[in-house]
């Protein structure tokens, strides 16, 4: 049976997504610091430590650093810092390293004068050294976003917001970054479009492949639905797209109004944005 390996890199999580990014990984620098010198935090491990990560989000909560009460306390508290431990700002166990220390008395102190090599205010240069060291794992070798970042732009000298988003990532090694570059012209030029290159990609890749073949030479069930589907997280996730399959099938075959519901009903018992975009795929509206 098929499973899931990733086959593009990301950088950071959806806590990354907020305004004024600087100014609150400096604050929570400051409150992570804080955190760790009261009492009944002392010799504490976060690992695994649900009260203490529900203890950190309560913390947070109560400096004004976020609104509202999360549902799951604890998974909030990581997700807010994961971003940190990729950017090598903390640990793992989610105390400050040596760069984020150092990004923290620049900020205290505002000592952000440009007297570095780049001639760029302190804080920004420090956030250059550690994405040149933000590195992922795909598959057997790791990946480092901002070097092809880096690849791209001097090679094309600039790049779309969805250049970005969708192609770049698939650049896991030397071969495919050349590629990824090369398409990207070919995309401007409309040689090509975003989604034929994001197919070829994935379908180079042996477990799609795999899948493709189960697909192909199997009666499609609802297992095989769910062992081709490679969810990351439960073989659950995938079973409406059973039903969806089935009544696209059955809306081939005889054309009629009913079979048209049947396949919108189908697309109602898809979760998240996946069944906006399966709406706007099949009727041309969401």
């Amino acid at each position: 049976m098929p499973s899931y390996k990733s086959y593009c890199w990301g950088l950071g999580t959806t806590s990354f997504r907020m305004v004024e990014f600087n100014k609150k990984i400096e604050k929570q620098l400051k409150y992570l610091k804080d955190f760790w010198l009261l009492t009944e935090n002392l010799n504490q491990d976060w690992s695994n430590n649900n009260d203490l990560q529900i203890r950190y989000y309560d913390f947070l909560y109560n400096q004004g650093f976020i609104e509202g009460v999360a549902n799951r306390k604890d998974k909030d508290a990581r997700e807010k810092t994961s971003g940190l431990v990729d950017l090598g700002l903390i640990t793992e166990n989610r105390k400050l390293t040596e760069s984020g220390e150092s990004l923290l008395h620049i900020s205290e102190n505002e000592l952000f004068e440009s007297d570095n090599i780049l001639q760029i205010p302190a804080d920004s240069f420090i956030y250059f050294k550690q994405l040149l060291k933000v590195c992922n794992n795909v598959g057997d070798r790791y990946v480092r976003p901002y070097i092809i970042l880096a690849y791209v732009l001097a090679n094309l000298n600039e790049i779309t917001k969805d250049e970005f988003t969708y192609l770049l990532p698939l650049a896991v090694n030397q071969e495919k970054l050349i590629n990824i570059t090369a398409q990207i012209t070919q995309i401007r030029n409309e040689q090509l479009t975003i989604n034929n290159v994001i197919v070829s990609h994935l379908m180079d890749m042996p477990n799609y492949q795999e899948a493709y073949d189960i697909f192909l030479n199997n009666t499609v069930t609802e297992n095989i639905i769910m062992d081709i589907g490679m969810n990351r997280k439960s073989r659950s996730y995938d079973r409406p797209y059973f039903r969806l399959y089935s009544t696209l099938w059955k809306l081939i075959q005889d054309h009629t109004y009913e079979s048209v519901m049947n396949v919108l009903s189908a697309l109602d018992n898809i979760n998240g944005k996946a069944k906006v975009l399966w709406k706007q795929y099949i009727f041309n509206t969401s």
